[in-house]
């Protein structure tokens, strides 16, 4: 029976707020420490042990993974998807790492790479070497380190400098927010038509990012998209001539203005929230779920501002401002 990820039954704030700190988190160590077991017994033998494949930086708020196996086109073995799922999961449980009600040490995500391809999709050698249930394993765990990319409380951003293909691309849809160098990066599903293996897995974040008709389009044809085609379709978010801005860069800004957002519990029910209206059924749905949230950011600390009326007295400045600034 597959694995559901401990994400969709265990909303972490919800969670938090109903039962405390500690149990939350107990909870969760016990559900990652279940999901460990289940994807870790036959293939344990096939790990790759060579050390820093995934670097990790934390500053100011923010988590900086940068795959490093650029000999290897970053392509996602079985170690690194272990050492993703390690770090977003520690990324996820430090909201409750503390019972005082301190702010997370981590509040915004950075994936990056190393070399000229951000991601090459899976490690096909390691992968054809494995039995059907070992291939199994390896696509529950990857398709978990999508989910967590998601599904995580904080903001995910990609920064992509060159190509990303199959798993790649379905890595970079995963995230939030995608910035990409306009002259490197490429964006493409083409294994169906040079492998003749159909990236299933990568259509699941692909057609909810750009739609069905464009997902078809690059499953069928291993169509390329260019940088400033993937922000049209609605792939990218940010696009950075790397010309004269580096992407890293503009990628660490972006998240660094996240993480200095005035409250991280509105923005982690604002992500999870955005996430579930958009997969209600009707929009009567998506409303009252929209509206449950807005109660439940209102009933906290931060959602309360008794002397103002509007946002406007709230960033009356910011908005006078921009009266006498007009771009």
């Amino acid at each position: 029976m597959a694995h559901r990820s401990p994400l969709r039954s265990l909303p972490v704030w919800e969670r938090a707020a109903k039962v405390g700190w500690e149990k939350t988190r107990l909870r969760l160590r016990q559900e990652h420490a279940h999901f460990s077991t289940t994807t870790s017994t036959s293939t344990s033998n096939r790990i790759d042990t060579s050390a820093n494949l995934l670097l990790r930086q934390e500053k100011d708020g923010v988590l900086t993974l940068n795959l490093n196996r650029s000999r290897q086109h970053n392509a996602l073995n079985q170690t690194l998807l272990h050492d993703l799922k390690q770090e977003l999961e520690r990324a996820q449980n430090s909201l409750l790492g503390k019972d005082d009600g301190n702010d997370p040490l981590i509040r915004s995500i950075v994936l990056q790479s190393n070399g000229s391809v951000f991601s090459s999709g899976h490690d096909l050698k390691e992968m054809n070497a494995m039995s059907s249930s070992e291939q199994m394993e390896l696509m529950q765990l990857c398709s978990y380190v999508m989910q967590l990319l998601s599904e995580v409380p904080q903001p995910t951003v990609a920064v992509v400098e060159g190509l990303a293909t199959a798993a790649g691309c379905q890595m970079a849809a995963a995230c939030d927010l995608v910035v990409a160098s306009r002259e490197k990066a490429q964006f493409s599903t083409p294994g169906a038509t040079t492998i003749g293996l159909f990236c299933h897995t990568p259509a699941v974040p692909l057609v909810r990012c750009i739609g069905l008709k464009r997902a078809k389009a690059m499953l069928y044809t291993g169509q390329v998209l260019a940088a400033q085609e993937a922000l049209e379709y609605g792939l990218v978010s940010h696009l950075v001539n790397s010309i004269d801005t580096n992407p890293k860069e503009f990628g660490a800004q972006l998240a660094r203005e996240i993480a200095n957002n005035v409250s991280f519990p509105a923005l982690a029910l604002g992500k999870k929230t955005l996430h579930r209206q958009m997969e209600a059924p009707s929009l009567k749905q998506a409303y009252n779920i929209a509206s449950e949230a807005m109660v439940e950011n209102l009933q906290t600390q931060d959602g309360q501002n008794p002397e103002e009326t509007s946002l406007v007295d709230q960033f009356g400045d910011l908005v006078a401002w921009n009266r006498s600034n007009p771009s």
